[in-house]
C-alpha cells in the first residue's frame, strides 16, 4: 500500500479525499497522484503532522474536491458521472433479478418439501431398540 510513505495524519487525509471523489478516471487519477506526492513532501518535512494540521495548511479533503471540480471540464464531468449511473443501475438491476431468482427457487424448495412431507402421511417410523440383557 502507497500510504506507508505518509504518517498518520498523512494518510488520513489521503484516504479521505480518495473517498469523497464520486468518479474515477485518468484525470481523477493524475490529480491523485499530484496531492499524494505534495502530501509525501509535506509529511517528509514535518514528520509529526496531524490531520488537523494537514487541514489548516493544505485545506479539508471537502474543500479540494470541490475546487477540483468548479475547474474541471464540465462535460467530463457529466460524461463521467453518466456512465457511473448506468452501472450503478446495472449492478441493481442483476442483484434485484438474481433476488428474484433465488426467492422463487427457495419456494419451489419448499414445496417440494411440503410435497414430501405429506406423501408420508399414514405411515408411522418406528425405531426399534435391541434391548438384550
Amino acid at each position: 500500500m502507497k500510504y506507508k510513505t505518509l504518517t498518520k495524519g498523512g494518510s488520513t487525509y489521503y484516504r479521505k479525499l480518495k473517498i469523497l471523489i464520486p468518479i474515477k478516471g485518468k484525470y481523477e487519477k493524475d490529480f491523485l497522484n499530484t496531492i499524494f506526492q505534495n502530501l509525501e513532501s509535506i509529511c517528509s518535512e514535518q514528520p509529526g503532522i496531524t490531520y488537523n494540521e494537514l487541514c489548516t495548511r493544505i485545506g479539508t479533503p471537502k474543500d479540494i474536491i470541490i475546487e477540483y471540480y468548479e475547474n474541471a471540464d464540465t462535460e467530463y464531468v457529466i460524461q463521467k458521472l453518466h456512465i457511473s449511473s448506468i452501472i450503478r443501475r446495472i449492478v441493481i438491476s442483476i442483484l434485484l433479478i438474481a433476488v428474484v431468482v433465488a426467492s422463487i427457487e427457495l419456494y419451489s424448495f419448499h414445496k417440494l418439501y411440503k410435497r414430501a412431507e405429506d406423501s408420508i402421511d399414514g405411515y408411522v417410523i418406528e425405531r426399534i431398540h435391541d434391548e438384550t440383557p
